[in-house]
């Protein structure tokens, strides 16, 4: 095998830089979710807001249950508030 088709082989293999690898790229997931789903930060809070003050006017309530909060991948903050 070529050297340099060994190198990545041995990063692979190594525990430590994996690690360290993924926890870099997990710090955009947020960001690259919304901006797949073509959402700005707020965008969801701004619509729940909406729908609740929509459903106020018919007399009704809206109630979100998420069971797993930690494991919402892509929720921002602004909608946290809004709910």
């Amino acid at each position: 095998m070529k050297k340099q088709g060994r190198l990545p082989i041995k990063l692979i293999d190594n525990e430590e830089f994996v690690k360290r690898i993924v926890d870099y790229i997990n710090l955009f997931v947020e960001k690259v979710i919304q901006r797949c789903a073509g959402l700005e930060p707020g965008d969801l809070g701004l619509v729940i807001q909406d729908i609740r003050q929509e459903l106020y006017k018919q007399g009704k309530t809206l109630t979100i249950l998420i069971e797993d909060i930690t494991a919402a991948s892509g929720v921002d903050d602004s909608l946290l508030d809004a709910l």
